[in-house]
């Protein structure tokens, strides 16, 4: 899977974090050899007690909205906040 494949398949998961209240800002994939990491700015992330939830957020409408090969081509996904800068950052686990 390529990364314009890759793009669309992951375009149920933008529009139901938009649709949950949880719009990404922008995104990019990084190339990571075999696999991707998913690098997301949500400028919600801020207004957050912790980074966990931001995360648990984001796996739980990955997971429902995206199947098990576009999750395997995953390997993590990394939140920028407001200001771009890194704020968490996961492992995506099949």
């Amino acid at each position: 899977m390529d990364t314009k494949e890759l793009e669309k398949n992951l375009q149920s998961f933008f529009k139901k974090c938009e649709e949950k209240g949880y719009p990404l800002e922008t995104f990019c994939l990084i190339d990571n050899d075999t696999d991707y990491i998913l690098e997301v700015k949500a400028n919600w992330i801020d207004e957050l007690d912790s980074c966990s939830k931001a995360l648990d957020i984001l796996n739980d409408i990955l997971w429902d909205t995206t199947n098990v090969e576009t999750r395997k081509r995953i390997f993590a996904i990394s939140v920028l906040d407001s200001e771009e800068q890194p704020h968490c950052y996961t492992e995506i686990t099949q």
